[in-house]
């Protein structure tokens, strides 16, 4: 009850407030308007004066334009200078001591940066992801040798692209001080060796060793090899054989020596039973001659007889009797396999027995085998330069135009007579077989 009294107090002093407050802004507006003189139609020409009431002047204060900086935004920069300013706020160590690693940020939410290593076994770069386009590098530091790493940016902008490498030098874990003279010879003396030899090949020695020493050689003399400057030649010998070489090495003004005591193995050859059974090329066989012609020669070895096809004349190479060392291609040629074209690797030895079995040959009863010596005896007949052995009527042998020209030559002086002559058998044609001879007139026979 005791509250209204005081509620009609409240409400009487807020009503007096807003009215002062009014009155306030009449006087105001009063004292700043100028009355004009109003004239009617009813009115005369008296002028009435007015009283004008002096105006309040209001100085406002006086306002100074602010300074202005041109901010340029990407609205106004080039894709260009965009990422110039994308390239210049990258930043990579130039060296790199311990395996902590390090995160490469790039906020910038315009340009896209991506990152990549060329040897990631020792920088390791991944994307972790994040509007900030953070990536992970780890490190892998190597053991005693630093590493040289490019790290490689790319940053695009809308269509435009820019490439920034950075070479970081990863150091090693263990750091090596450098070796001396004598230490860098010995390494090169340890790390020369030889690999193994072969008889009958030729061998190029090293000249320079691991770390850059000059190596010379020296053989120790030997009937088994040949040495000129670096390149060895090892002949054949036909079972193994120790040659000695011995390398001095120069680096700066420090020498040594080392000697090598080489144990040169025998040349893998064929036999001819393997040869006629198994034909290949690039044949390597060891075997006697026994018999020339104009073509070639015939060659045996205890397993079997061959023809060596030379297309030329090796009697003023090789000699009857001589054990030699052949290379050559097996050739399915006029008489079976063949030996063509071959290479004389070595005489291994002169003045061995090369005399063959011989066989009793008689026309239609003896079916000689190739290259098989035989006596033929029959009468010279010569028709067209050609030397044919008759017996009567039968033509029994004719002696081939291969033949040398001498002992061609001495058959075709007994024309028309009976003689025994040693012939190989060759070829064989569709009325009798062909022979070759090569014993001349003192191989002749007369028997009639």
């Amino acid at each position: 009850m005791m509250r209204k009294p005081r509620l009609a107090i409240l409400m009487l002093v807020s009503a007096l407030t807003l009215f002062l407050a009014g009155c306030d802004q009449l006087t105001s507006l009063l004292s700043t308007t100028t009355l004009e003189p109003v004239t009617t139609a009813s009115e005369t020409s008296t002028t009435v004066p007015v009283t004008t009431i002096p105006a309040t002047t209001i100085t406002e204060p006086e306002t100074t334009e602010p300074e202005t900086t041109t901010v340029q935004t990407t609205a106004t920069q080039s894709a260009q200078e965009i990422l110039d300013e994308a390239v210049a706020s990258l930043f990579v160590p130039a060296e790199v001591t311990s395996e902590a690693g390090f995160d490469l940020f790039f906020t910038d939410g315009v340009v896209t940066c991506g990152w990549e290593s060329d040897n990631s076994d020792v920088i390791d770069v991944w994307f972790m992801g994040g509007e900030a386009q953070v990536f992970v590098v780890s490190i892998h530091r190597p053991d005693t040798v630093d590493a040289s790493v490019t790290l490689t940016a790319t940053l695009s902008y809308g269509t435009e692209t820019r490439i920034v490498t950075f070479v970081v030098l990863v150091r090693a874990e263990h750091t090596q001080t450098d070796p001396t003279t004598a230490e860098l010879l010995a390494e090169d003396l340890q790390a020369l060796t030889l690999d193994a030899m072969v008889e009958l090949s030729t061998v190029e020695l090293p000249t320079s060793g691991l770390n850059g020493s000059t190596i010379t050689w020296e053989l120790q003399t030997t009937d088994s090899a040949d040495l000129v400057d670096n390149t060895l030649t090892l002949h054949y010998i036909g079972s193994t054989d120790i040659i000695v070489l011995l390398a001095t090495l120069w680096l700066g003004e420090m020498t040594d020596d080392k000697f090598f005591f080489i144990e040169v193995a025998c040349r893998p050859y064929s036999t001819i039973e393997t040869l006629l059974s198994h034909p290949v090329p690039d044949v390597y066989l060891k075997a006697t001659v026994y018999f020339f012609y104009e073509r070639g020669f015939f060659v045996f070895d205890g397993t079997g007889l061959l023809n060596v096809y030379a297309d030329g004349d090796w009697s003023d190479r090789i000699a009857l009797g001589d054990e030699v060392f052949l290379s050559g291609d097996m050739v399915n040629g006029y008489v079976g396999w063949e030996l063509w074209y071959p290479s004389l690797e070595a005489i291994v030895s002169s003045g061995n027995p090369y005399e063959q079995p011989v066989h009793e040959y008689i026309f239609g009863v003896s079916f000689p085998r190739p290259f098989e010596i035989s006596v033929i005896t029959g009468t010279v007949h010569v028709i067209d330069s050609i030397v044919y052995l008759y017996s009567g009527q039968v033509r029994i042998a004719i002696i081939e135009l291969s033949t040398y020209n001498d002992s061609y030559d001495a058959l075709k002086a007994f024309d028309g007579q009976t003689v025994t002559i040693k012939a190989a058998n060759y070829y064989f044609y569709s009325s009798c077989y062909g022979f070759l001879y090569q014993e001349g007139a003192a191989g002749i026979t007369v028997v009639g």
